[in-house]
């Protein structure tokens, strides 16, 4: 009996762990099709596939180093169950270096910093559902950052 019940959490924890491997799984599958928007003949991706799923009204920060002399390329995609995506890149002082203009499912953005510098990456989810009672949309959002030794 006692053997039983291990054997049904530990099947309970290991199907929630697959569950969520495979979520992440999908995400990075995600992100990788933005390597075409990345444009990967110009700019090296930096190897680093950050993403996340998240939710309306869900927001996140992204810290990265970015170094004098160096071009660089952001791409920010939401997959399209998320009503899109509000970007806004800041260096640590909180000045604003960049914001997107409108909502979209692809942000792209490039920059070239005088010094090398951490910059703050700020992505947010529009929030759109407003009744009560109504799921939110959650699904994955992917940044991918890109250099060029070339200005």
């Amino acid at each position: 009996m006692k053997l039983q019940k291990i054997l049904i959490i530990l099947i309970f924890v290991l199907s929630f762990g697959y569950n969520s491997f495979a979520q992440d799984a999908n995400c990075k599958d995600f992100a990788k099709s933005g390597l075409a928007v990345l444009d990967t003949s110009i700019y090296v991706h930096d190897g680093h596939y950050n993403t996340v799923t998240l939710s309306e009204g869900d927001k996140i920060d992204i810290y990265k180093p970015f170094y004098r002399g160096r071009k660089y390329k952001i791409v920010a995609m939401a997959e399209s169950e998320l009503p899109g995506l509000d970007i806004t890149i800041k260096n640590v002082r909180r000045q604003e270096l960049y914001k997107s203009d409108e909502t979209l499912d692809k942000q792209q953005w490039e920059y070239v910093p005088t010094k090398t510098e951490n910059l703050i990456i700020s992505v947010e989810i529009p929030k759109l559902t407003v009744e009560e009672g109504v799921k939110l949309k959650r699904a994955c959002v992917a940044i991918l950052i890109g250099f060029s030794a070339s200005k």
